[in-house]
């Protein structure tokens, strides 16, 4: 039961995979990129 559960969310990883674009995902990518910037150039709270 717990491994046709793995198989499933593995399935439905790659259907998501397959629906994304090489546009799309490189527009999320930089999307992190620019919050990782935004987020270094914050002073650090301490």
């Amino acid at each position: 039961m717990h491994s046709r559960r793995a198989g499933l969310a593995v399935d439905t990883v790659t259907l998501a995979e397959r629906h994304l674009s090489d546009e799309s995902a490189g527009v999320s990518i930089n999307r992190h990129h620019q919050l990782q910037a935004r987020q270094r150039s914050l002073p650090t709270l301490s």
